[in-house]
C-alpha cells in the first residue's frame, strides 16, 4: 500500500495539484495538512 503526504502553508496555496501528483502515483491513503511553516 502506498502513502502520500500533501502539505501547503498559506492559505493561498492549492492541495489539488499535490493531490493529482500522488492519485497519478497510485497512492491509496493521501494525508492532508493546512499548516503555516511558523506554528
Amino acid at each position: 500500500m502506498f502513502l502520500g503526504y500533501a502539505r501547503v502553508s498559506t492559505q493561498d496555496q492549492n492541495l489539488n495539484r499535490q493531490m493529482d501528483q500522488l492519485r497519478e502515483a497510485r497512492c491509496e491513503r493521501i494525508f492532508c495538512e493546512r499548516i503555516p511553516g511558523t506554528k
